[in-house]
């Protein structure tokens, strides 16, 4: 973290940040919450916002939080000064009374066979070291301690059964933070001892108006990500970054040939296109990787505009990043059939995609006819299966499938 994060950089996300800030402002933070609503859409920052005014020495001696028992306070009093040493160290991300922990805390935990795992749940080892045991130690800097957990939905249910505890009743000043996109995964009774605020969808102008300015892309593709994502700046930015929006054409004409490539042919073409996404979206090359990849030994190769110089496999990338970039594909044929649904229909709703994608549905309603329904009904089937572990390849044949007219079973 390189700055501190202010109330004012969270956008659209009034009623969550009322709750939190009414909470502060009453001195009435509860120890343990759930930040939950989809990805990407401030749930991190209003945690970390959170953290700082937490932490902040200034605030805290200012005594804003007892005075502002009978209305809200003044927005210097519930947010960090930015001045004292707390906020400094903050700010540097050397606080020692602060941890965001996540999956990759695993590669530094004292013990070797943690740092072994390829960690892809957030395992109890992370959470009783960096976690339940910190709590019990007294704050070096702060009044209080405080701990974000990213991607909470990740922890196995060992490690939210051994966080119970903790959650209900925290040693000292702890405070915990639970991020989740998926809260419906997390247990219960992990539930049932946080208090839950609700973060909802960004405005698609408002993502679009974020591309083109400090992101800087052109309006077109602008535009397309910003209809993709859905509601989610954080998916957006990432998806700009990793090259998406070129990826909207290639996949569309996947689309427009199936008929005449056949369904294996295209499926493996859609396979190529999510191989290559997978480690632009986790900010990483394959190309660059010459020394392999934790979860296979393929070759892999991409030239510096983000092609293909060679043959890859699957194997070349890691399975939970792979089934990113084939949700994200999926995410894509999704978008390109409901346009060719609306040129169908000739619907009076807007277009999802802009020109030459927009022209590829356009092709593809002329050619499919009936298989379009199935092929949308299609993909949520195929996200299913991903769910459950179907190897990729076969949850887009089955997608594909559909699309040429085979009926679901």
């Amino acid at each position: 973290m390189s700055r501190l994060v202010r109330w004012s950089d969270i956008r659209h996300q009034d009623r969550a940040l009322g709750l939190i800030r009414r909470a502060l402002s009453g001195g009435r933070v509860p120890h343990a919450l759930l930040f939950h609503g989809p990805e990407g859409v401030g749930k991190e920052m209003a945690a970390l916002a959170l953290a700082g005014a937490l932490l902040c020495s200034r605030r805290e001696r200012g005594g804003g939080a007892e005075e502002a028992l009978f209305g809200e306070a003044p927005p210097a009093e519930i947010e960090a000064c930015g001045e004292c040493p707390p906020c400094h160290c903050l700010a540097a991300g050397t606080h020692p009374d602060f941890q965001l922990v996540e999956r990759k805390l695993a590669r530094v935990h004292p013990d070797a066979a943690v740092r072994r795992t390829k960690a892809l749940f957030l395992g109890v080892d992370v959470i009783r070291h960096f976690v339940i045991d910190a709590t019990g130690r007294r704050p070096a800097l702060s009044s209080s301690r405080v701990f974000v957990l990213r991607d909470a939905e990740r922890m196995n249910e060992e490690a939210q059964n051994a966080l119970l505890k903790t959650l209900e009743e925290p040693p000292g000043r702890a405070h915990l933070i639970l991020l989740s996109s998926s809260a419906e995964r997390l247990l219960p009774t992990v539930r049932s001892r946080c208090q839950g605020i609700e973060f909802g969808l960004l405005p698609r102008a408002f993502i679009e108006n974020e591309l083109v300015g400090p992101a800087g892309l052109k309006s077109e593709p602008a535009a397309a990500l910003a209809a993709l994502a859905g509601g989610s700046l954080g998916a957006a930015r990432r998806w700009a970054s990793a090259g998406v929006a070129g990826e909207v054409e290639p996949i569309a004409d996947v689309l427009v040939g199936v008929g005449r490539s056949g369904v294996e042919a295209a499926a493996k073409a859609l396979l190529e296109r999510a191989e290559e996404l997978a480690p632009r979206l986790h900010g990483r090359d394959l190309a660059d990787e010459s020394d392999g990849v934790s979860e296979g030994d393929g070759d892999e190769g991409a030239d510096e505009g983000g092609g293909r110089s060679g043959k890859s496999s699957s194997a070349s990338v890691p399975t939970d990043e792979l089934r990113v970039g084939v949700r994200l594909v999926l995410m894509i044929c999704a978008a390109v059939l409901r346009d060719a649904l609306i040129v169908r229909e000739q619907a009076d709703s807007a277009l999802l995609l802009v020109a030459p994608a927009a022209r590829q549905s356009a092709a593809i309603a002329a050619g499919m006819g009936g298989g379009l329904d199935e092929g949308i009904r299609g993909i949520a089937q195929a996200e299913a299966m991903l769910d459950r572990n179907v190897a990729p390849q076969l949850c887009v044949e089955r997608f594909l499938l559909t699309l040429q007219g085979v009926p679901l079973r």
